[in-house]
């Protein structure tokens, strides 16, 4: 999968107009998509970790729709397996908790290869493709370092077109993302028409991953108003 960063630099040059579209984004996902983000990213904050907090993780996960009912590879693992997995590699989660990716004037190299490590450490999907659902989960753990993944919206806004990922290029492409994350929100960091909240703009890596969404969904009606 050959990736393009054509649509991210379009993305830094134009975010301005896409920030009204930050207080509506969840109206796209809505019920237990969002009530469940909001439970795992509280947790997050004050019982890191904890039975509840792994829970809400995955719970999010299911409603982010990483698990479908029948014949499918979309499943995740078994509650068991995804917690024992989380809590394996937990000391490295804990050494992270309280660092923000907004605090770092420069590429926190190191740091950006740790979260790069302890994602392919998750257990989340059966599917031998790793960087969606473990990536979802992350950023429900260390929600201020990592976006979420997502095939329809983040694959798709840096892969110069759809397949599936060969060996090694998962991590090559997510490493890729951990560094363009860091990079915009370096630059919309001091931004005072950004406001965090507790809804769905819940910290810079998920503004930018919001951001990412708008800008898609802004190109498609673009092209459905050129076409008609």
């Amino acid at each position: 999968m050959k990736i393009s960063d054509k649509r991210f630099e379009e993305l830094r040059v134009n975010y301005s107009s896409l920030l009204p579209c930050l207080s509506k984004v969840h109206e796209n996902f809505g019920g237990p998509s969002v009530y469940f983000h909001q439970q795992a990213i509280q947790e997050s904050r004050n019982n890191f970790l904890s039975d509840r907090h792994i829970e809400m993780i995955y719970a999010t996960l299911s409603a982010w729709g990483m698990h479908r009912m029948g014949k499918t590879k979309t499943k995740m693992v078994d509650f068991s397996l995804f917690k024992s997995a989380l809590l394996n590699i937990k000391p490295n989660l804990d050494e992270l908790r309280f660092v923000r990716l907004e605090e770092y004037t420069s590429e926190p190299t190191d740091i950006l290869n740790k979260l790069k490590t302890i994602c392919f450490q998750l257990r989340v999907s059966v599917s031998d493709s790793k960087v969606v659902g473990n990536s979802k989960a992350l950023a429900h753990i260390l929600p201020n370092l990592v976006p979420p993944v997502d095939r329809q919206y983040t694959v798709r806004f840096f892969a110069e077109s759809l397949s599936n990922f060969r060996d090694g290029e998962e991590e090559n492409f997510y490493n890729h993302i951990l560094i363009r994350c860091y990079q915009f929100v370096k630059l919309i960091k001091s931004d005072s028409r950004i406001v965090l909240d507790d809804c769905f703009n819940t910290s810079f890596p998920k503004v930018f991953d919001n951001l990412i969404m708008a800008s898609l969904k802004n190109l498609q009606v673009n092209r459905e108003v050129i076409s008609v």
